[in-house]
């Protein structure tokens, strides 16, 4: 971890990502259609 990923930095860059996946996922379910979807998340180690 460099010097500007701080904890702070870190988490507020997380609750962007959330929120980002929250609108995502929002969308999709309001689109019209008996189709399943599936949403798969890699996160790296």
């Amino acid at each position: 971890m460099s010097e500007e990923m701080t904890i702070q930095w870190c988490l507020k860059r997380a609750e962007l990502m959330f929120k980002c996946i929250k609108g995502f996922m929002i969308e999709m379910a309001s689109l019209v259609g008996d189709e399943t979807r599936t949403v798969q998340f890699l996160v790296p180690k």
